[in-house]
């Protein structure tokens, strides 16, 4: 490096390149440009330490594997400029990556392999970005480009109201696919950690493996919309999942936004807001299906699964897997607090739902609408769905009408508590086999109100005695 400004020109295509630093410890000043028309170039950035920025313009093509290096500045996509970026050891840029619409980023370790792919060797991390960008995507009023990850690990955050990764401010996710890998996305005050930042929605998320942790800001999602904005389209096909948010939902919209279209089909996924999964505070439930995987979502005044508070009811369908659901003065699966109307069909899978808690009267149901909601939602269990319901003042089932589904359930409430520091067993016998128990259910301390699916298509007369749950001591026949 001879001067302040390292330009490549269109002799540069179809070769290969490497830029190291004689002395790493001295911070210098340094820009580096890859002009229009620079195709199928490789480039090997090592050890370096610069204050300067990195910029491929309209019709790059390049494979830059970076090791070692710091950079306070920013790496920049221009047009349709197209960059596979391969992590080795540990790697810094402080301002983060433009890849807006248009332009498309891949990342990966430089150790994965397509017999072993997902390696997360090499990191890379965003500790910040300029004023109001994702942390990688799109810039102030960019949306963000597409944006595939298939290993490596991506530590970013977003800066203001810019998603981690996704959209600018006013900018709307793009398409943002996961493969593998380790990434931890933070979104700023108003953007969502993956997504959309403020005033955009979460656009196309795909998640098909790795290990995601994301963390929406204020009021964006921790995956989907940010501020007031939906959450697009969100399909988890596996990997691991930790998303949270303050005021967005953990999965879905950003607040007083719905949830868009959410698909779960595999994975562990753990998501936690107002709402677990949907609407943001005060945003409709979208539409939410659940067809494989271990879903455990938990919200406050929204539902775990469904809608935030003061808002209208989503349409949730879950057909498998295993699903973990709970609120507060929102229903486990349903509607948030003082919500309209909502669909809730469980076709299969095993569903466990509860809401409240010993200092919250004002609690929701397991399954149905939240506190103080009206109209309630409906209701379709099948036959072969195994579901449990629990509330602390609700009915632990709270719907309208009857069960639209072939299958049957037991919806009691306790005239009291069995236990106020412990949580009781519940085992359920037919009449004509008082020894062999049928199913288990686990009551919380505190609670009174419970339900379950009794596996069958016809009516039936179930006996349920209670049992101390940390000793199994016989406590008496509750029905």
């Amino acid at each position: 490096m001879v001067d302040n400004n390292l330009t490549f020109t269109p002799a540069a295509s179809g070769n290969t390149y490497t830029i190291t630093q004689i002395d790493p410890n001295t911070r210098l000043s340094r820009n580096i440009t890859f002009p229009t028309g620079i195709n199928d170039v490789t480039v090997m950035i090592d050890d370096i330490n610069i204050t300067g920025n990195m910029t491929l313009r309209d019709g790059n093509d390049a494979t830059m594997i970076i090791n070692d290096i710091y950079m306070y500045g920013v790496i920049t996509l221009q047009g349709d400029a197209e960059l596979d970026l391969l992590l080795n050891g540990t790697n810094n840029v402080t301002l983060g990556i433009r890849a807006p619409e248009g332009t498309t980023l891949t990342i990966d370790s430089v150790d994965s392999t397509p017999t072993d792919p997902g390696s997360t060797n090499g990191s890379l991390k965003i500790p910040y970005s300029s004023v109001f960008p994702a942390g990688i995507g799109g810039d102030s009023n960019e949306n963000g480009g597409n944006i595939t990850i298939n290993g490596g690990t991506v530590d970013v955050k977003g800066d203001n109201q810019g998603a981690g990764i996704g959209g600018g401010y006013n900018g709307n996710a793009g398409n943002i696919i996961i493969n593998g890998g380790m990434v931890n996305a933070t979104g700023q005050y108003n953007g969502s950690g993956i997504g959309g930042g403020q005033n955009g929605n979460g656009g196309n998320i795909t998640i098909n493996g790795g290990t995601v942790n994301a963390i929406g800001g204020n009021r964006g999602a921790g995956i989907g919309g940010g501020n007031y904005s939906d959450g697009g389209n969100i399909t988890i096909n596996g990997g691991t999942v930790n998303s949270s948010s303050w005021s967005g939902a953990g999965i879905g919209g950003g607040y007083n936004e719905n949830g868009g279209n959410i698909t779960i089909n595999s994975g562990i996924v753990t998501a936690s807001g107002p709402t677990g999964i949907g609407g943001g505070m005060n945003g409709p439930g979208g539409n939410i299906t659940i067809i494989g995987g271990t879903v455990n979502a938990s919200g406050t005044v929204g539902a775990g699964i469904g809608s935030g508070n003061n808002s209208t009811g989503g349409n949730i369908t879950i057909s498998g897997g295993t699903v973990n659901a709970s609120g507060i003065s929102g229903a486990g699966i349903g509607s948030g607090a003082n919500n309209s109307g909502g669909n809730i069909t469980i076709s299969g899978g095993t569903v466990t739902a509860f809401s409240g808690g010993m200092y919250y009267s004002s609690t929701g149901p397991g399954i149905g609408g939240g506190n103080n909601s009206t109209p309630l939602p409906t209701l379709d269990i099948s036959s072969t769905a195994d579901v449990k319901a629990y509330s602390y003042a609700h009915p632990a089932i709270n719907v309208s009408g009857d069960n639209l589904g072939d299958g049957f359930y037991v919806n009691a409430q306790l005239n009291k508590t069995p236990s106020t520091t412990t949580d009781t067993k519940l085992k359920i016998y037919a009449p004509a086999d008082p020894t062999t128990p049928l199913n288990e259910l686990l009551l919380p301390a505190n609670f009174v109100s419970f339900a379950y699916t009794t596996g069958s298509t016809v009516t039936q007369t179930d006996h349920i005695a209670a049992y101390n749950a940390s000793n199994d001591d016989y406590l008496g026949h509750v029905v």
